[in-house]
C-alpha cells in the first residue's frame, strides 16, 4: 500500500508517516475533525480508558481498553452516545464483506441499541432500566458474518486468490462491544439508590458504531444454490453491492455479556449474547451523524 502521496516514501519521514497512516493514528483524527464539525454533536471524550466488568472479585480486574471517541448529543433533549471505534484497514484486505443474516427479517430491520430509561429520578428507590431503543437508517440490513478480501484479484499470483480475513472486523467489534458495555453499566449503576445521581436524564441511547476506511459490500445469494457436495455457489449466483453501513450481529465473548446479577435487564426479545454494531464506511460518517441528530430516526422497538 501506497502513500496518499504521488510518491513511494523515500525517506526515514516518509516512512514515518506512512506507517501512522497504516495504523491509524492519523485516521482518528480526521473522526474526530468530521464529529466536530457537524452541528448538534459534540466529542465527550477521546481515548477513553474503559474497563468490563466493572467489579473487582476475586483479586481479578475486568479487561481493560480504550474507545477512540465517545460522541454526544442533546439536541433532542435526552442525550445519544455514538461509542466509535475507528478502524483503519488492513492494507492487504481493502474490502469488508457481510452476508445477510438469513434467520432474521432483514428486509424491515432497525439497528437495535441500548436505551437506558432513568426512572422516579426524585426517588432514593430511583433505578435505570435498558430497553431496545432503534436507530433507523435508509437500506440498512443486518448481517450475520463478515469477511475481509482483497480489492482486486486480477493479475495475483494464484495462492492469493483464496485468501481472506475477519480479524480487523472483530478485534474491532470487541473494542467497541468492551467499551459500550463498560459505559452502560457505569451510567446504570449511577443511577442506583446510594450513588451520587447528579442531573441524570430519563433517557439516553447508546449506538455502538465502527468506522473503516474499508470498502463495504453486501453479498447477497440464495443459499438453495450452494452445492452441499463442495459447499460453494457459482459466482454468477450471487450479487456484490457497494453500500455505505452495516449493522454487524456480534457474538459477543461470554465475559462480555450482560451480568445478570446487578446489569442493566435485557428485553425478552434481545439476544444478550449478540451486540448489534453500525459499521459505516469513513466517508458517510457525517451523513449519519446528521441523521442521527434528527428527532424520528430513535424510537421504542417494535411490539
Amino acid at each position: 500500500m501506497t502513500s496518499p502521496t504521488t510518491h513511494a516514501p523515500r525517506t526515514d519521514d516518509e516512512w514515518t508517516i506512512h506507517a501512522l497512516n497504516i495504523h491509524g493514528a492519523i485516521f482518528e483524527r480526521k473522526c474526530q475533525h468530521i464529529v466536530s464539525n457537524v452541528p448538534g454533536w459534540d466529542i465527550k471524550a477521546t481515548n477513553h480508558p474503559v474497563m468490563y466488568p466493572l467489579e473487582i472479585s476475586y483479586g481479578q480486574r475486568g479487561e481493560e481498553s480504550e474507545l477512540d471517541i465517545h460522541a454526544l448529543s442533546t439536541q433532542r433533549g435526552y442525550p445519544v452516545s455514538l461509542l466509535i471505534e475507528c478502524k483503519k484497514n488492513n492494507p492487504n484486505f481493502v474490502d469488508w464483506n457481510f452476508l445477510s443474516h438469513l434467520t432474521k427479517n432483514k428486509d424491515t430491520f432497525r439497528q437495535s441499541c441500548h436505551r437506558l430509561l432513568f426512572e422516579n429520578l426524585s426517588s432514593e428507590t430511583s433505578v435505570g432500566r435498558l430497553a431496545a431503543g432503534t436507530l433507523e437508517l435508509p437500506d440498512l440490513f443486518l448481517a450475520g458474518d463478515g469477511r475481509e478480501t482483497k480489492g482486486s484479484y486480477q493479475g495475483n499470483k494464484t495462492g492469493d486468490f483464496t485468501k481472506t480475513s475477519n480479524d480487523a472486523i472483530t478485534k474491532a467489534a470487541y473494542q467497541v462491544a468492551l467499551a459500550t458495555q463498560a459505559i452502560v453499566k457505569r451510567d446504570f449503576l449511577a443511577c442506583q439508590p446510594g450513588s451520587s445521581r447528579q442531573a441524570l436524564p430519563t433517557l439516553h441511547y447508546y449506538v455502538p458504531v465502527i468506522v473503516t476506511t474499508a470498502r463495504l459490500f453486501r453479498v447477497d445469494f440464495d443459499p438453495a444454490e450452494v452445492d452441499v457436495k463442495t459447499g460453494e455457489i457459482p459466482e454468477n449466483k450471487a450479487t456484490r453491492t457497494a453500500i455505505k453501513w452495516v449493522v454487524y450481529d456480534y457474538p459477543l465473548p461470554c465475559h462480555l455479556q450482560f451480568d445478570p446479577y446487578g446489569s442493566p435487564s435485557v428485553p425478552a426479545q434481545a439476544d444478550s449474547t449478540k451486540l448489534q454494531i453500525l459499521i459505516v464506511k469513513s466517508e458517510a460518517l457525517g451523513e449519519v451523524l446528521q441523521r442521527a441528530s434528527r428527532s424520528d430516526v430513535f424510537g421504542w422497538p417494535e411490539p
